[in-house]
């Protein structure tokens, strides 16, 4: 699990200083993530995941990359990580974040690096 942490670390890193996930860090976030489980595929969620990415990409403008990076976790990361548990997590970085975002900036417009409230919930589930 060290790995998966430092690989969800560059990933959160990197979104917050170029507003990018690339394809390669996705792909090796998943290699750890398969290799440390269980080596399941969760196909039923990532079909519905699938479902509600469409709508995320189409109604709120959320980027490729987050896409992919929910995704990743979504068929690969661990089973016993609760739904309800992550996405309250995932909800409380993203009130974090945005706060932040607002206190540098001044300002409520603008991009905000997502990853990082992807990430974080994730890991604290895992612990």
């Amino acid at each position: 699990m060290l790995l998966v942490a430092l690989m969800m670390s560059y990933i959160s890193i990197a979104d917050y200083r170029t507003h990018r996930i690339s394809n390669s860090s996705v792909i090796s976030l998943a290699l750890l993530l398969f290799n440390s489980g269980s080596g399941d595929v969760r196909f039923l969620w990532s079909l519905l995941f699938l479902c509600v990415a469409i709508i995320l990409v189409t109604f709120l403008e959320i980027g490729g990359g987050d896409i992919k990076l929910i995704g990743t976790l979504v068929a690969f990361g661990q089973a016993e990580i609760t739904l309800t548990s992550y996405l309250w997590g995932a909800l409380w970085c993203t009130v974090l974040f945005v706060l932040i975002h607002r206190i540098s900036t001044n300002q409520w417009s603008g991009s905000i690096a997502l990853a990082p409230a992807i990430c974080v919930p994730f890991l604290i589930t895992l612990l």
